[in-house]
């Protein structure tokens, strides 16, 4: 059965991982994707990359909001994220149970985490109307800074970190916190281009050239953006400290970075010393530690980085950073993230633990997949050969279904995991009412 209007325009726009239009939205507790303007009739039933060569614009959208997925089911922050919310979902069916409320904690535990993951529009400011102009023509700051908690007192064992970007007379001025956020936006942006990129006939030399022009063409109007800081704070970030100003390359190489970030484990952090530039925040850079800060690990990698050379190349560039951050390379890195994912533990029994242990099952496929090619975009064709299990996705109210993947869609009802975050998102409304 399809979704219902009135569940879909309460949830819309209270999602996590919004698109760059809002024409589509992952959400995370349901680990559902809904698409606005695109009709299930534009994927469902096409098989391979040529069924969708007229269909960039929707590729671009759909492939964004799957990374968003992917990243949630299959990364070690993801996971642990996940894991999260798979312990909150059963309190819905102890709402109305005496002694239930013991463990409503969890639901205030979930809403605060989430909006942490980008921060709401409080902590971002922006003055003037220009545009920021080319990553290499404007100039940007690192700042440091603490969250309030919810008495409203700062709390300094939740720092922020800030970039201030300013445009070419710097009469244009945005401050955009680096959040978890901003890593997952990168890596979905990259998907977009990459996808797009893969629909396009191989042996088609005008089409080549077109497509690649409309993307720069659109990485440029991104970037200069003032209103989509969140999903350009990273590129921008590692233009600056690393000399590149190639559209393409940045976002490929932010992209790799999140991505490695988004997989360190406890003895990563712990292990992680940032550059000097970043010793100015004294005990916040172990607080950030502590809260096992992906944005955080990616701010002092990026730096410790320091410029790009041609001659060592991405991985060269990551792993010299890795190095001055006292962290294992990368490749390593990976392969301590799969093992780890092998040795979780299953979750707890509930009327939602199956699902979200095929979940967990499926995301390790995804980060093998991904691990294994020389980034971590996803396209169509990276998903035929790896067989990979991408999930159904609403068109419109419709569920629909991508004809090359192999999700076992008997394992994840999408229409009741929507409901359910529905439920959830009324009960923790309710429930804030009685704590704050």
């Amino acid at each position: 059965m399809p979704i219902s209007k009135e569940q879909r325009e309460h949830l819309r726009g209270n999602n996590v991982f919004p698109d760059t239009k809002t024409i589509a939205e992952f959400h995370f507790i349901s680990q559902t994707i809904t698409l606005d303007t695109i009709d299930r009739s534009q994927f469902e039933g096409l098989n391979d990359i040529a069924s969708f060569s007229e269909s960039r614009s929707a590729v671009a959208v759909i492939f964004h909001e799957l990374t968003h997925w992917a990243d949630l089911v299959g990364s070690v922050w993801g996971r642990r994220l996940l894991r999260e919310v798979y312990a909150t979902l059963p309190i819905l069916g102890q709402l109305n149970n005496q002694g239930g409320e013991l463990e409503f904690w969890r639901m205030v535990s979930l809403h605060d985490r989430s909006r942490r993951l980008m921060f709401p529009a409080y902590y971002r400011t922006r003055e003037g109307g220009q545009d920021l102009g080319n990553p290499t023509e404007g100039s940007i700051e690192i700042a440091g800074g603490i969250e309030f908690d919810s008495l409203g007192r700062p709390d300094s064992q939740r720092p922020i970190l800030f970039v201030r970007f300013f445009g070419r007379d710097a009469s244009t001025y945005v401050r955009q916190p680096l959040t978890v956020g901003s890593l997952i936006e990168t890596l979905a942006v990259c998907s977009e281009f990459a996808a797009t990129k893969d629909i396009v006939p191989p042996n088609d030399a005008v089409s080549k050239r077109i497509e690649a022009d409309r993307s720069e063409a659109d990485l440029k109007q991104l970037l200069n953006c003032t209103d989509l800081t969140l999903y350009t704070c990273c590129a921008r970030m590692l233009s600056h400290f690393s000399g590149i100003n190639d559209y393409g390359h940045i976002y490929n190489l932010a992209a790799k970075l999140a991505f490695i970030c988004l997989n360190l484990q406890k003895v990563h952090f712990y292990a992680l010393s940032p550059p000097a530039l970043m010793a100015v925040w004294g005990k916040r850079n172990y607080a950030s530690k502590t809260n096992l800060d992906p944005a955080f690990a990616f701010a002092a990698i990026c730096i410790a980085a320091g410029r790009y050379s041609s001659s060592t190349g991405d991985d060269g560039w990551i792993n010299h950073g890795l190095t001055r951050c006292c962290l294992p390379p990368s490749r390593k890195i990976f392969n301590q993230a799969l093992n780890g994912m092998e040795r979780e533990r299953p979750l707890e029994h509930s009327a939602f633990s199956e699902t979200g242990q095929y979940l967990l099952d499926a995301g390790y496929k995804i980060a093998a997949a991904r691990i294994a090619e020389p980034d971590p975009a996803l396209t169509i064709g990276r998903a035929v050969q790896h067989r990979l299990p991408l999930p159904p996705l609403f068109g419109g109210l419709e569920l629909g279904r991508l004809s090359f993947s192999t999700f076992d869609h008997s394992k994840f009802d999408a229409e009741f995991m929507f409901d359910a975050e529905w439920q959830l998102d009324k009960a923790t409304r309710n429930f804030l009412s009685s704590c704050r």
